[in-house]
């Protein structure tokens, strides 16, 4: 269902990622919050040319640092780093933060989590040189909930809308158990 998504669903989101200036947005939730789904439609939208690294394959460590070390291509200054709760080497993972520190202004990053905000982050957080997204950016409203459940013409009211995003707080992953 998620690949079908209109981004009706994720206006919030979206918005924030497309505002944000800081050279870091962490995105966190638990699975089925559609963090992946977000930022695909978000590079759809706004055509950005990226580097998409999935930080549960073993290759990932020497592929941002090579991707860091090289002059970027001048239009790709976006990465985007998946799964990162994977990377759990504290050593590994201050590193890291100081490539990222170091990478040329004009990079972004886009990190996506099952986790908070690991605490080697929380100086960048205090410098507002990161944009934290949770799950209160993600849920769906009441007129998100309504076009979800409208998708599989499931017809709701704004009070019976109102008491499924209640009970769902508004969580994919929840909306879908209620639809089937």
């Amino acid at each position: 269902m998620a690949d079908q998504m209109e981004n009706i669903y994720w206006k919030q989101p979206l918005h924030i990622l497309s505002e944000s200036t800081q050279k870091v947005v962490y995105l966190f939730a638990k699975m089925g919050w559609g963090k992946t789904e977000i930022v695909r439609q978000w590079l759809e939208e706004e055509k950005h040319p990226h580097y998409w690294i999935d930080c549960t394959q073993r290759t990932t460590w020497r592929s941002l640092r090579q991707w860091l070390a090289l002059e970027s291509p001048e239009n790709c200054r976006l990465v985007i780093l998946d799964s990162f709760q994977n990377i759990r080497n504290t050593e590994r993972l201050t590193e890291l933060i100081a490539d990222i520190k170091a990478s040329p202004t004009d990079c972004r990053f886009i990190i996506m989590s099952r986790t908070m905000v690991p605490s080697v982050l929380h100086p960048m957080m205090i410098r507002r040189e990161l944009k934290v997204m949770g799950e209160s950016e993600l849920s769906m409203d009441k007129t998100a909930v309504k076009a979800y459940l409208a998708q599989d013409n499931i017809q709701t009211i704004d009070e019976e809308a109102a008491e499924i995003r209640a009970i769902s707080g508004g969580w994919p992953m929840a909306l879908n158990a209620i639809i089937l």
